[in-house]
């Protein structure tokens, strides 16, 4: 016996994977807006780059509590270290 599915039951499995939404709606909405907003109205200065550059950062930001700590933790070592070192020197 073969551990390899059948033809009927690989048609199966692709029609119900036709019949299901590959995202949520509210997902596939946003996902048609930024794909729409970077490439029918896009910016080609660096201007446009950096609007784009900061869209990405701001939405991996957003989906990543990791990535905000680590960034919380970089903010307070660059502001606190120099100023300890400023403070033991004296």
């Amino acid at each position: 016996m073969s551990a390899r599915p059948s033809d009927e039951r690989l048609a199966e499995l692709a029609r119900r994977a036709a019949r299901r939404p590959a995202l949520a709606p509210e997902r596939e909405r946003a996902l048609v807006e930024r794909i729409l907003a970077a490439t029918t109205r896009e910016d080609l200065s660096r201007r446009g780059d950096l609007r784009l550059l900061g869209a990405f950062v701001r939405a991996r930001l957003r989906e990543s509590r990791v990535l905000r700590l680590l960034c919380w933790s970089l903010a307070a070592h660059l502001v606190l270290v120099p100023a300890l070192i400023w403070t033991f020197q004296r």
